[in-house]
């Protein structure tokens, strides 16, 4: 009733302002929802020339006096903003981003609104993923910031491991890669609940992360956690079950294909071999004569579900007085096993899994008008089980077994009930029921108290601040094995026999890592508006302690001044000088610390007196930065103390007439005074916009970067017979990134398209290589994990005379049908020189992604595609050779081997059990793995506030979403985004239903 009303009432409106302009001068009238429920959003401040002028009421409604011809500013909870330009003749209705809050998260080291950031940084705010599912929550950051690049190498539960990139690769490697921080502090984001999570910011130029010194040079991500706020009490309670589906599981041929291909190898290897199997075999399989003499086991199908299932609950509260203010979250998650097991077997469970309970807590207190005091707690903990021992490759073990074995190899368990096997395989139904089972269990812990003295009352503008913080991560292992027997058939079929025990359960495990890290510092903040000046300032110390307990390690130690200053004039134009100086004891004393410098600046063109009032450009700012930014790791090897000696027990030496050998030492590695930090400048260009009444923003950046000093293996290492390391490589990087949103309603319904781009391309330019032949074996020149290689040429057929064609021995016999590779430098032989760049590397070069989404009366709907392009994948292995070494399986594309008469027709080398020529690293082998996917769709339902109130809730949402739905691509056999090898458990495709509801 209350929205018919409404409707009543709008109508009644528009017909008089239409009919009656004179009316219509007395007040401007807009209404104000969330963008993404469309509810009435209430106690939004409008603010005019800074004061507040109106405030809207529980149904989102504004009454403006008409006498302000001119554009306002409506304000939400203190930190969501826009701009509207008033008209009169038209009830405007206003759509509030809540994710376009206004200021740029920078750590610790302060927040500024995002108008007067000179730095090149993107943000994103939690509630965007908060609904996705997944343990590794940097999974669900994929495609939607620009310069961010995430590849997903794995999806099975608790691990989901992934590589990230911060406008691509920096150095040689990628250790330690992007820092992450979770408020300011190095804690280990896997322990957060996406429901605990306020905004993901990445901050990319120097300008941005020259302050973090020694580990800023990858690109810093800084995660901010939610805080409470002051108002009455308020609960969140948010549900999600998920199903998950592997996805491109390989397809392995069935008994009579292998049996047939299998005699066709045996052939093409030795034309005059018996075949493995007779006639009377290969119709045996053919027919399915019996289960038992003739196997068909499709032990993938059996042995990995085709759906496991995860949910998810979170309970978080919120609220306070202008005394305090508190923030409390409870989370659970669990992620249900993705082996086939019986459970009628043990008493206990063999499957994979993992739960885990997140809690996270903080409050503020006023402690007087010029102190405040912050504390905040997050702790998790995590229990994985597996099967048999602990592994942290253990999808890699069941994997191996159930891509080796054949499917006629023999029924996982026998007519007689025993457990079937092998000689050299083992038994994979066996190995997930009858080998025990081990836990992977986690606890963590991390805490961190701030207090902040205003010191107004001294010098206006200034403040102190102290922090400490401390976290700590247990990890601890329980195996709880054991052996057992299986029985395989001799090679006449007629006799069983035995191989292992049955044996009882062994216990083991212990602890596998004691982590701990210390953070504390004080910082000295000034921030002051003079007229039209306004400036800010910083000057920071800090130290770094991390320290692993398991081991004999000295551990790492940071410390050093951070500052920065900035400048602002008039609102239009901006200066801002950061700097660290920062050391850490993994170098000598005489050269411990380093200084890294920035320097960026803005104008902001949309404030000059020509534009201002503009309704095109709405905003527009242009900005700049130079500077140099520290990478600790060059080799863990390298680098740990690398400028002390090192020594090992060695074989030591015999004396005496008994020639009795003595133990002895022996140096393992030369003092090295010359290690050192590498060095990155940085420059950036970059402009933001916002359009067309700020329907179209964006941003737009180009960059640059020179990495010097990086460590190299030195030319006399091989001579010394120890590594020596030099700061002698270097490497250069360069890019662009485009960032695009348009957003627009017509009455209630709202939509949006956005889009982001990102291309960055190094190249390594000195690296110390050693000597070789031809200018086409260098790696020098070229980017970093360039795919080096021999270059296909064609199939060797018939036809062929080899005895004119290249010597291609080295790499092992040739026949028809085996991969023929071109002889480079033309010397008739086929070898290391012959290598040249065959693909690009893994790690894709560009990254990008398409945002969509509308709604309409509380129905709402997104999707994100998500692409990468100029990328390859390297096909190996148990998923896509035949046989692979003799213990392997074959698939599909493996019918569409070379066979005499296919000429160059083919798609696969001939069939063999033993041709080395053929996997040697070529051309061959690499497949481009660019792809296009529907990386997310949700679609949800937002319950009108008229029945929310009458069931005590102020809001509930219904959702439905799914990831990884569709993806174009060129890789068939495999998902593009996993390993080259496709060894580890695939990506999944997941649905997941849900809800979100507030009291």
């Amino acid at each position: 009733m209350k929205n018919k009303k409404f409707i009543v009432k709008a109508t009644v409106w528009m017909a008089l302002w239409l009919c009656f302009p004179i009316i219509s001068m007395a007040q401007v009238s807009l209404r104000v929802f969330e963008s993404r429920g469309k509810q009435p959003l209430d106690n939004v401040s409008v603010l005019s020339e800074g004061k507040e002028i109106s405030r809207s009421d529980k149904n989102g409604q504004v009454f403006i006096p008409s006498t302000l011809h001119q554009s306002v500013e409506l304000v939400k909870d203190g930190y969501v903003k826009t701009k509207v330009s008033l008209r009169e003749d038209v009830l405007q209705y206003i759509f509030l981003d809540p994710t376009l809050k206004d200021e740029v998260e920078l750590s610790l080291y302060g927040n500024r609104k995002r108008e007067y950031v000179t730095a090149a940084t993107s943000t994103l705010f939690g509630e965007t993923v908060a609904n996705l599912p997944g343990t590794n929550r940097i999974n669900t950051l994929v495609g939607r910031i620009a310069g961010l690049g995430i590849t997903q190498g794995n999806g099975f539960p608790g691990d989901e491991s992934s590589t990230m990139q911060i406008r691509g690769q920096h150095t040689f490697g990628n250790h330690p890669g992007v820092i992450v921080l979770v408020d300011g502090l190095h804690t280990d984001y896997d322990m957060l609940d996406p429901y605990d999570i306020e905004k993901v910011t990445v901050l990319k130029d120097a300008a941005a992360t020259a302050i973090y010194g020694l580990y800023g040079a990858n690109g810093v991500l800084l995660i901010e956690t939610k805080r409470g706020k002051e108002g009455r009490l308020k609960v969140n309670y948010n549900a999600q079950v998920t199903a998950q589906e592997p996805l491109r599981l390989p397809k392995f041929l069935d008994s009579y294909n292998y049996a047939v291909l299998y005699n066709e190898a045996m052939l093409n290897d030795n034309p005059t071999a018996i075949p493995k199997y007779s006639a009377d075999d290969i119709e045996g399989y053919r027919t399915g004569k019996s289960p038992y003499a003739y196997p068909n086991v499709d032990w993938t199908n059996l042995f990995l579900r085709k759906y496991s299932l995860q949910t998810r609950h979170n309970v978080n509260l919120s609220g306070g007085s202008d005394v305090a203010t508190y923030y409390a979250s409870f989370g659970y998650v669990s992620n249900g096993g993705v082996f086939s097991t019986d459970k009628k077997i043990n008493t206990y469970n063999t499957n994979s899994g993992l739960s885990a309970f997140n809690a996270h807590g903080n409050v503020t207190v006023n402690l007087g008008k010029r102190f405040k005091v912050e504390a905040d707690i997050k702790a998790k903990k995590d229990k994985r089980n597996y099967p048999g021992a602990y592994s942290n490759s253990v999808d890699q073990t069941v994997l191996s077994m159930l891509y080796a074995t054949p499917f006629n190899a023999y029924q996982p368990i026998t007519f007689n009930g025993q457990l079937g096997g092998w000689v050299s395989q083992v038994n994979p139904y066996g190995y997930l029921n009858y080998s025990g089972y081990s836990n992977f269990e986690t606890n963590y812990i991390s805490t961190n108290v701030r207090a902040i003295f205003d010191l107004e009352d001294l010098v206006k503008g200034l403040s102190i601040d102290f922090n400490f913080g401390m976290n700590s991560s247990t990890d601890y292992t329980v195996n709880r094995t054991k052996t057992f027997a299986y029985y395989y058939q001799t090679s006449d079929g007629i006799f069983w026999r035995k191989s292992g025990e049955d044996g009882t359960i062994s216990s083991g495990g212990g602890y596998k890592s004691l982590n701990r890290r210390y953070e504390h510092g004080v910082s000295l903040n000034y921030n002051r508006d003079f007229s039209k000046h306004h400036i800010d300032g910083m000057v920071r110390f800090d130290r770094l302690q991390k320290k692993e307990h398991m081991y004999s390690s000295i551990g790492e130690t940071y410390q050093g001044l951070r500052t920065k200053i900035g400048y602002r004039f008039d609102d239009k134009y901006l200066v801002d000088l950061t700097a660290s100086y920062q050391g850490c004891n993994y170098f000598p004393s005489s050269k411990r610390y380093g200084f890294f410098p920035a320097l960026s600046a803005g104008w902001l063109l949309s404030n000059e007196e020509f534009l201002k009032g503009n309704k095109n450009i709405n905003y527009l700012k242009v900005r700049g930065s130079i500077g140099q930014v520290g990478n600790t790791i060059g080799s863990a090897w390298a680098t740990y103390y690398g400028y002390l000696s090192n020594f090992e027990p060695g074989q030591g030496a015999i004396f005496g007439s008994s020639l009795t050998q003595s133990p002895g030492m022996v140096q393992s590695r030369v003092a090295n005074e010359k290690i050192t930090w590498e060095t990155i400048t940085k420059f950036n260009i970059g402009v933001d916009f916002a359009l067309l009444q700020n329907r179209l923003t964006g941003s737009i950046d180009y960059f640059t970067e020179k990495n010097k000093d990086i460590l190299v293996q030195n030319a006399i290492s091989s001579m010394f017979g120890a590594d020596v390391w030099m700061p002698e490589g270097e490497m250069s990087n360069k890019g662009v990134e485009v960032d695009l949103k348009w957003s627009d309603h017509v009455a209630d319904f709202y939509y949006y398209i956005g889009g982001n781009y990102a291309f960055a391309r190094n190249t390594i330019d000195y690296q110390n290589e050693e000597f070789r032949s031809h200018q086409w074996n260098y790696r020098t020149g070229h980017p970093y994990a360039t795919r080096f290689g021999y270059v296909f040429d064609r199939y060797f057929t018939e036809d062929d005379d080899l005895s004119s064609l290249p010597d291609q021995s080295l790499l092992g016999s040739v026949q028809p049908g085996d991969l023929k590779y071109k002889d480079l430098n033309g010397d008739g032989v086929i070898d290391e020189k012959d290598q040249r760049a065959i693909g690009r590397g893994k790690t894709p070069e560009i990254y990008y992604g398409i945002n969509l989404g509308a709604s309409y009366k509380g129905v709402d709907i997104s999707c994100l595609f998500q692409g990468v392009a100029n990328t390859t994948t390297y096909n190996s292995g148990y998923r896509y050779h035949d046989f692979n070494a003799q213990t392997g399986n074959v698939l599909e594309h493996h019918l569409k081997r070379w066979t005499p008469g296919s000429g160059q027709n083919a798609a696969y080398p001939r069939l063999s059990l033993n041709a080395p020529n053929n996997y040697q690293t070529s051309s061959f082998w690499v497949e481009k793995a660019n792809f296009l996917r529907l990386k997310n769709l949700e679609v949800g339902y937002t319950l009108p506030r008229s029945w929310t109130d009458k069931m005590g809730m102020t809001r509930l949402r219904v959702f439905l979403n799914g990831t990884n739905l569709i993806c174009w691509d060129d890789v068939k056999h495999k998902d593009p985004e996993g390993l080259d090898s496709g060894m580890r458990y695939p990506n999944v495709r997941t649905v997941t239903g849900g809800l979100n509801v507030s009291f």
